[in-house]
């Protein structure tokens, strides 16, 4: 759907799920998607001793290396927990890796209605004027929330409130004036 309509972005990996499905990361390579890394198994950073947020963060990123061939240079905790803890934001920076959080919380696996999901995603995107979305592509609501989303796009062509759809890597290009 993304290919379809010209739109790149960032997928967030977990590190066992690259490991046992190298085939999907062969997949997103080729449509020119991005790929990041979203831990080693979704566990809660927060509540993972030092040998867990290892696993979690440092194991992941190089298992990824492997299979993406490259290092990934986002992360994503799982559930935003970890974003104010010090320990993993410098487990994270020590990686080589920008953690990342989204402002566009479309609630997308919890909401089984792909129209709800899409009006949802609609009215923050309206309201925050740009930013990051938050989707799962692992829900069949949101494969259909996102093709309501890329036809609302595309009748938003050429007019002032047209979206313009970057990657993570293509918003830190462009924010340091690339």
């Amino acid at each position: 759907i993304l290919s379809e309509n010209g739109v790149k972005a960032t997928f967030f990996e977990l590190a066992r799920n690259v490991v046992a499905l190298p085939v999907v990361v062969g997949r997103l390579k080729s449509a020119g998607m991005e790929l990041a890394n979203h831990s080693y198994s979704h566990a809660q950073l927060t509540k993972l001793d030092m040998q867990g947020l290892h696993k979690e963060i440092e194991q992941s990123s190089s298992d990824e290396a492997r299979v993406f061939g490259f290092k990934p240079r986002f992360f994503r905790c799982p559930y935003g927990a970890g974003v104010s803890n010090p320990v993993i934001r410098q487990m994270i920076a020590n990686q080589g890796m920008i953690h990342v959080f989204w402002n566009v919380d479309t609630l997308d696996w919890q909401d089984k209605n792909p129209q709800s999901v899409f009006e949802r995603t609609k009215k923050q995107m309206q309201a925050e004027k740009k930013g990051v979305i938050l989707y799962h592509d692992i829900h069949p609501q949101t494969v259909e929330a996102t093709k309501i989303l890329m036809d609302y796009a595309r009748s938003l062509r050429g007019t002032p409130s047209e979206i313009r759809w970057k990657s993570l890597e293509g918003i830190v290009q462009e924010l340091n004036g690339r």
